[in-house]
């Protein structure tokens, strides 16, 4: 899961960091993703 989700995040140029994590309760992670504006012609 984590995998994919890093190679789909960073294709899109963005970034994932992990939040917390605590052994036995799992992780949390978390991502950011550039925003683009279309230009009108």
């Amino acid at each position: 899961g984590l995998y994919i989700s890093r190679l789909l995040v960073e294709k899109m140029n963005g970034t994932i960091t992990l939040e917390n994590s605590e052994e036995g309760k799992g992780s949390t992670f978390s991502f950011t993703l550039p925003i683009y504006e279309q230009m009108n012609k």
